[in-house]
């Protein structure tokens, strides 16, 4: 099991595509932890799906910024206690 997040950098120049890829690797903690936080009560009933793996696509026609990248563990954006 793992969680596979998407973000779209889109078909663009390169300038447009490194703002766009930069912008989304700025907020990806936040973002993260806002999905995990809102998902609470399903990792609180179920624990084994803490140290679940979380990937994130990003899909550019821009070769640099179209890539698989890992964002750690759920673990990693909750403090269920």
């Amino acid at each position: 099991m793992l969680v596979d997040l998407y973000a779209y950098v889109g078909e663009t120049d390169f300038i447009s595509a490194s703002i766009k890829y930069g912008a989304f690797k700025y907020h990806m903690q936040l973002a993260l932890e806002a999905i995990f936080y809102g998902d609470r009560d399903l990792f609180i009933n179920n624990p084994e799906f803490i140290n679940t793996p979380v990937y994130v696509k990003f899909d550019s026609s821009i070769p640099m910024f179209n890539n698989y990248e890992s964002y750690g563990y759920v673990k990693n954006y909750l403090s269920i206690k």
